[in-house]
């Protein structure tokens, strides 16, 4: 029994070798009790150390160990949790929402089991000093459905004000030995006292990962000794025929090790603006299984380990479970051992559900033809492809790395076995006759045509961004959640993510870019930085004429390219009325001005940039002797765009962009212009820049030329205030404006 220890400082892994206290022969009592509450906490009004807290977690406690279910039927790993949180704002009255994601045992098929037990209250105290307390009813709690056999229920705490203190706890098995839940020590208000505890029995090994966490307060171990007693049941048929059932009590020994792990008085998680992924950020424990060995096949330990078997068998895929039962495994054999990344490929490559095994069963010879009918250049052929498929086939916004899943194994491998063909056919074949599917299933369609037209394609796993990042330490296909297309054209290597109908073929998810990508594919997996170098660029061109009594009329011109281009296409061709969609968004950036004779290009042409055309015009106000000009650039930033004084965390944008205008302007007789000085601003090494220069180019005429960039979407966080400098510069030049008056006025 051993637990491992590693936790990420940049690149470097360190293992850490804990000073354990001291050894006990006995569990210590749990921080929290169910319905003990201080009186101290109820009279609470505010917390010291962050007095602006709107509700604190008082303490969160979990637990993860092996035990059976109330009957003895089955083995599982449970998590337990009991947490107490303290309103002290209205604004925490939110709090009181729960939300729970849980392993929906009826979608395994063990049909009386529990899959989550819930419990919660509320405490308040009245003015006479007595405390009243109400508990959650069952009625009050709902489920639905998540995805991959989980559900997430939601309640919400009765009765709950100003000075409340909530409670709830739950307990939850799962089948999921190999990745259990992380457990996070922080969330985005104060936590006074959290502690995970995780018994390990002698035959496992898991690796723990802290992540953010520099050390603990609290780091123990100690010895218990369990034993839990499995209801085994046999069938025996006799020499007439008969079926005997026996039923017999086995005890099953899951004594180990215990291990304590305490943060106290951890600050609020605040969710910083332009940071990539939040849940990245918080200080959390990641837990994996690294191996578990048996001395001996034990009822219970079959049961529930059965699923991670390792096997020499060549055949072992291809028999049902009772023959599978049936091999002999040797003393001390291996139940599961966490496979290299190389191993994890080649198990990709077999795996029935994964895709690739199932192309050799296609045949789309005659929708492929007609796709790619007359078509020579590889290029021009795997365009034609991607198009198809993405205009096509719509994504069920279910992301996914494998096609065919089936939840029951029996009946799954029963089914591969009986009619493998038709079943493997039938599962890849529904979304391209259906037009609809997972992302997996809709790229490896994609895969699979691009190869049998002549174009190597191999499937990429990659971890969305809300998904999380990618610890290389785990060669898990469960930390990924996505597939994408990898393509070889001509000696360029290719991304294709064809999940959406708007996204050209050089257009990938913003979630997947910049991630690490592993490439599976039979010489051999690889690991890719996923990227399409697609940046947005908005490219504006306004030329105004001013008369003599200072009305404004003029053209704006606009092209959008990239990520921008695409986002507006979506909310255009998502509204019968666009015209009035692109006339808001011009308003919003000239509100003086009326907006007329709206001309926009390329609205379905996704290849080509968005041109947006209008006139504007504005007039002046009788006691007007002048007019001030402000050259609209989109995405301002002001000082409420980074109000950090120390920054923790990177600093991410959506995209790098490049962003242009170019303004003419036509100043009557008699009149003079009177403009801010040139300007150039630079940082992080000129991968953020802004050029402001006016030039005139008659004695009636001017012209201004913006230019902001940014070459790269994420900053370390000690440039943090140094962009915090730039774009305050950037805002000021913008609206110091151009002022228009009449000469010798002053």
């Amino acid at each position: 029994m051993q637990l491992l220890i590693k936790q990420k400082q940049m690149k470097t892994v360190i293992t850490f070798i804990f000073l354990f206290h001291s050894l006990y022969l006995f569990a210590q009592p749990a921080p929290i009790k169910w319905k003990s509450i201080s009186i101290d906490n109820l009279k609470m009004e505010s917390y010291g150390p962050n007095p602006e807290a709107s509700a604190i977690v008082l303490c969160d406690y979990g637990e993860i160990y092996f035990d059976t279910n109330p009957n003895g039927k089955h083995l599982f790993l449970f998590y337990k949790r009991h947490v107490r949180i303290k309103i002290l704002k209205k604004e925490g009255l939110k709090y009181a929402k729960i939300r729970i994601p849980f392993h929906d045992l009826h979608c395994e098929k063990f049909r009386n089991e529990a899959s989550i037990i819930i419990s919660g209250r509320v405490y308040n105290l009245l003015e006479s000093g007595k405390v009243v307390s109400e508990k959650l009813k069952r009625k009050d709690i709902t489920y639905r459905d998540s995805s991959n056999c989980y559900k997430i229920a939601e309640f919400t705490i009765p009765d709950v004000e100003v000075g409340s203190i909530i409670e709830y706890k739950y307990k939850t098995p799962t089948l999921d030995l190999v990745s259990p839940k992380s457990w996070y020590f922080q969330s985005e208000i104060p936590t006074v006292h959290s502690e995970f505890r995780i018994d390990v029995p002698n035959d496992f090994q898991y690796m723990i990962s802290p992540v953010n966490i520099k050390n603990f307060d609290i780091n123990e171990q100690q010895f218990y000794s369990k034993n839990v007693f499995f209801e085994w049941i046999r069938y025996y048929r006799g020499f007439s025929g008969y079926v005997r059932k026996i039923k017999s009590k086995v005890a099953i020994n899951l004594s180990g090790k215990s291990y304590q792990l305490v943060k106290k008085n951890i600050a609020a998680f605040t969710s910083e603006k332009f940071i990539d992924l939040a849940d990245n950020q918080k200080q959390k424990l990641n837990i994996h299984l690294v191996k578990i060995i048996r001395n001996s096949s034990e009822p219970g330990w079959d049961q529930l380990t059965h699923s991670l078997m390792v096997s020499t068998d060549k055949y072992y895929y291809d028999k049902t479970p009772e023959q599978r039962r049936m091999l002999p495994y040797p003393a001390a054999y291996i139940i599961y051992k966490l496979p290299s990344w190389e191993e994890l490929n080649n198990d990709l490559l077999k795996n029935e559900s994964f895709g690739l095994p199932l192309i050799m069963y296609w045949n789309y010879k005659s929708s492929l033809d007609s796709i790619i009918k007359g078509i020579n250049a590889p290029e021009k052929k795997m365009v034609a492809i991607y198009d198809y498929i993405r205009k096509n086939i719509k994504w069920n916004g279910q992301y996914d790395i494998y096609a065919n899943r089936v939840f029951n194994p029996f009946i799954g491998k029963v089914y591969s076995k009986i009619t493998k063909k038709l079943v493997n056919e039938k599962s890849l074949r529904y979304p391209f006759e259906n037009k609809t599917g997972t992302s997996s299933e809709i790229n490896f369609i994609l895969i699979y045509l691009l190869n049998k037209a002549g174009i190597e394609a191999h499937p990429v796993l990659v971890s969305t961004r809300g998904n999380g990042d990618i610890d290389k330490n785990i060669p898990d296909a469960k930390q990924f959640n996505h597939v994408i297309a990898n393509a070889n054209i001509n000696g360029q290597q290719l991304f294709l993510d064809a999940t959406d109908s708007l996204r050209p073929n050089n257009f990938l998810k913003q979630n997947c870019i910049g991630v690490e990508g592993l490439i599976v594919k039979k010489k051999g997996f690889e690991w890719v930085k996923v990227n399409n170098n697609r940046n947005s660029s908005t490219k504006t061109s306004s030329n105004l004429l001013i008369d003599d009594n200072l009305n404004i009329t003029g053209s704006l011109k606009r092209s959008i390219s990239g990520y921008d281009a695409l986002k507006l296409r979506k909310k255009i061709l998502s509204k019968p009325d666009n015209y009035k969609i692109i006339k808001n968004r011009i308003q919003k950036n000239h509100p003086d001005y009326s907006i007329g004779n709206i001309k926009a290009q390329n609205i379905k042409q996704e290849a080509m940039p968005l041109v947006i055309e209008a006139d504007l015009s504005k007039k002046a106000k009788t006691d007007d002797k002048e007019i001030r000009i402000n050259p609209y650039m989109l995405a301002k930033y002001t000082e409420d765009s980074f109000p950090d004084i120390i920054r923790a965390y990177p600093v991410f944008f959506e995209n790098p962009f490049l962003k242009t205008y170019e303004l003419n302007i036509n100043i009557p007789k008699g009149y003079v212009a009177e403009y801010p000085q040139d300007a150039q601003y630079e940082v992080y090494g000129k991968n953020a820049s802004f050029y402001y220069n006016v030039k005139e180019q008659s004695s009636n005429s001017i012209q201004v030329i913006i230019k902001l960039e940014l070459k790269t979407n994420k900053f370390p966080a000690y440039e943090y205030n140094r962009l915090a400098e730039f774009f305050a510069n950037v805002n000021n030049k913008l609206n110091e404006g151009i002022i228009i008056k009449k000469k010798g006025l002053d």
